[in-house]
This record gives C-alpha cells, structure tokens and sequence, in this order.
C-alpha cells in the first residue's frame, strides 16, 4: 500500500531549468543566464520585467501553480560531458551556475534563500536526482567519506577525491550490470537496459542483483519487462554487502542533506513539515530495485512524513507497475491522459515528454488509458500554452 500526503493528489506543477527560466542571451561568461535569486526577487536580482523577465513565485501562484519541479541543480561532471543537468558531478552542492558569484557557497545560500521564499508562497519544491547514474567524475562530497572511507578516514579520503578512483565498486561493471566493478577501468555506462542507446557521459551505480536487472546486452535486454519482487540479499555474493549498503545509505542521506539545508532538520515537528524542500522527481526510477526506493523513502519520511516521491518510469507498462510499489505517482514518456492527470509546464512550454499522473489503482494499466485523438492533443497544448 502507497499512502498519499494530500498534497500529491492536489499538485499542479511546474517545471523549469533555473539557468534557463530567465536567460536574457548566451553570453559566454554566463552573465544573462538567471540564478535562483532571479527566481524570488532576493539580493542581487535582475528587476522585474513583464516581457523578459516576468518569472517569479507570484507568477506561479497566479497560475493556480503549487508545486515547482527543479531540474537537477548539481554541478555538472567535465569528463565526457555533454552539459546535461542529468550528469551530477556532486550530489551534495549547487550548480555555481546558479549563483550570482558563480560559487557553489553561493549558489547554496541562494538556493536556500528560494527554497524560503517558496515556503512563504505555499509553493512546495520538488528536486530532480539521477540517483541511477552519476558523472564519470562524480566527487565523494563528505557523505561519501564517512560512508566508504573507514573509521578514522585512515586513508586520508578527501570529499572533493572522485568515487571511480577511490571506490571503483561503487558501479556497475562494463556489460556486466549484476556485478560491481573492479576497477576505474572496468565501469560501465548506463543504464543497464539495451533497448534504446546508452548515456555516454554518465556512470551505472551498482545497487544490488534483483528480478528486473538487465545484467547482460543484448541477452538480458528483456530483463527491465520483470515484475516480481525479488533481490539478492545476500551478502556473500557482493549483492548486498556492506558496500551495496552504503550506496543505499548514501543518496538516502543525500536527501536528508537537503532537507538539513533548506530548514527541515532532524526533530523538526511533523506539524511544521511545510517547511524545506518537498519531494523528488526520481530520474530513470527503474534504475534502481524497489527495496533501495523503500529504504530511501522510509528514511526520507522518518524525518518529513509528507515528502512526495515523483518517478520517472520510461516506456510505462511494467516500469510503471513496479514504482507503483512505492512511489505516489509517475512520469512516462508515452503519451496518455490518466484518471488523476497533472499539467506539466517546462520553461513556460507545454512537455509532452513528462505527462504526470498519480496511480489510481496498482493494476497492469496503472487506471491509464493511451491518447488517440489529436484534437484531445490539441486541446490539451491549448491549455498548456496559455501558462
């Protein structure tokens, strides 16, 4: 059983990219792009225009809007990187992009400062974490040192070392995603599934073996259409040994840290649960086994019992049955309307890409049926484009 916070089954949301919202050019020192201040009106902003700059909270919420989805705000990995927000480079810190003073100090203290603002507004903040993959040149950040680097820290583990070079066990091995990797050379690139091309810039973090693991391509490639429930808790095997059980650890704190940092600390009183960033828009959800979602969920809701987890679920069908084992609602890449629909707005443009639905029942079909009509289409770009 799923409980649902009220707030899942009321969201309208929106979602934008905060360097593009309110870009005013492309200047190469990245001086017309806007910044989380930009985005709430605080210290340093541009001024408010009603044609080139007319984004803020009091623009969503005239819009009927309640919920911002963020696209990821990390900075972004340099190795083989095509720029994409999806290729984290720490899990742990703001884009410097984001920040007037282009610094991830800064860009944090702006951030929070938005995250405050949009408290004060009634808009709840939903984060966007690729927890499937990371940058080839993801860094530890603190987290990972007192996770990985032993009592002590004896190895002298810095938070800026990069996981591949100091725990290459972290992910998946080269075409071998059931099995952890044995060195910074042997790391695969995700995701798992073979069914359509893989991320070239970004790296497959091992969770553990379970039913709908693609472990080898092509063979396995009909792996991710498993429903059951199973996974190797077994410890011998590597599957779920203590390393795997960090990983969990891991981005379950990673969450924890943003909720730390935008107000919501440990013993904030359930009543005050307005408080700090919301919820999740889980990218390529799949990519991860359901026992590691309900143990980052379980841990996430210990501390906000409100949070509202979103997943990603490419292709709908048996991915979708699957989240539906923890997450209040999803997203799919099929077109179809749903029994509970949501509009999605990305930078002011309708995203049919990301059509939003919460689950109605835990059938095959998720209570969803397929879009067939372009004048329903229509109808519904109508409706977008007007926001």
């Amino acid at each position: 059983m799923v409980v649902s916070p009220k707030q899942a089954q009321t969201g309208v949301i929106y979602e934008l990219a905060v360097n593009n919202i309110g870009a005013q050019g492309a200047a190469t020192d990245g001086s017309e792009r806007s910044t989380f201040v930009d985005l709430y009106g605080g210290p340093g902003a541009r001024a408010y225009d009603p044609v080139y700059n007319r984004f803020n909270l009091a623009y969503l919420t005239n819009l009927g809007v309640n919920w911002l989805w963020l696209e990821p705000i990390h900075p972004i990995g340099v190795l083989d990187s095509i720029n994409s927000p999806y290729c984290a480079k720490n899990f742990f810190a703001v884009s410097p992009w984001m920040s007037k003073a282009d610094t991830r100090p800064a860009a944090l203290q702006e951030f929070r400062g938005f995250v405050a603002a949009a408290d004060a507004a009634g808009v709840n903040v939903m984060l966007d974490e690729p927890f499937d993959h990371t940058a080839h040149d993801v860094e530890l950040a603190s987290e990972g040192v007192a996770d990985f680097g032993g009592t002590g820290n004896p190895g002298n583990w810095q938070s800026t070392d990069l996981i591949a070079d100091r725990l290459p066990a972290f992910f998946s091995a080269t075409n071998a995603y059931c099995s952890r990797a044995g060195g910074s050379h042997t790391i695969a690139v995700a995701p798992d599934r073979g069914d359509f091309a893989k991320w070239t810039d970004v790296s497959d973090v091992f969770y553990g073996v379970y039913d709908a693991l693609v472990c080898v391509n092509p063979a396995d490639n009909t792996n991710y259409l498993n429903t059951g429930d199973w996974f190797d808790y077994t410890t011998n095997t590597g599957s779920f040994d203590q390393v795997t059980q960090n990983v969990w650890r891991y981005f379950a704190n990673a969450l924890l840290f943003w909720l730390d940092e935008t107000g919501c600390t440990n013993g904030t009183p359930a009543r005050q649960s307005a408080v700090g960033v919301d919820g999740l828009r889980a990218d390529f959800a799949e990519g991860l086994p359901p026992q590691a979602w309900e143990y980052i969920i379980n841990t996430v809701r210990a501390r906000k019992w409100d949070f509202v987890f979103l997943a990603e679920a490419l292709g709908g069908g048996a991915t979708t049955y699957r989240s539906s084992r923890c997450f209040l609602s999803a997203t799919t890449s099929q077109p179809a309307i749903f029994a509970v629909a949501k509009l999605v707005v990305t930078n002011g443009s309708p995203n049919f890409d990301d059509v939003v639905f919460a689950f109605v029942n835990l059938d095959s079909t998720n209570g969803h049926r397929g879009i067939f009509s372009r004048w329903l289409w229509m109808l519904r770009a109508a409706l977008v484009v007007t926001m």
